[in-house]
């Protein structure tokens, strides 16, 4: 799912489920942050503030572009794998690997 909306005081309180792929933050002064996320929570306080909690975190300018192409062509070939484990792990893969494919094009 994908959410864009701006947090602000006396916002209610809530914990929202964050799925992996990039997550788009948006800063006072225009400054924008980008990152790659294994998925996690977003605890957003009534204050305002917002405390993303996620187990790894990885900025968007840091990924290489030639090897994640590379690793998602061995994920599609994979997709056709007479095991359903690897054909599932394909799977997974592509579902992390395109969207991060999308920031990078985006950038």
């Amino acid at each position: 799912a994908e959410y864009m909306g701006g947090i602000l005081a006396g916002h209610e309180y809530s914990i929202e489920q964050l799925a992996p792929g990039v997550l788009d933050i948006e800063l006072e002064g225009d400054k924008k942050l980008r990152y790659a996320i294994s998925g996690g929570f977003a605890h957003v306080n009534d204050n305002g503030v917002v405390d993303i909690n996620t187990a790894e975190a990885i900025d968007i300018s840091n990924i290489d572009a030639e090897l994640l192409s590379a690793a998602m062509e061995e994920a599609r070939q994979q997709l056709n794998h007479a095991d359903p484990v690897i054909r599932a792990q394909a799977e997974i893969s592509l579902e992390v690997y395109e969207p991060l494919e999308n920031a990078i094009r985006g950038m």
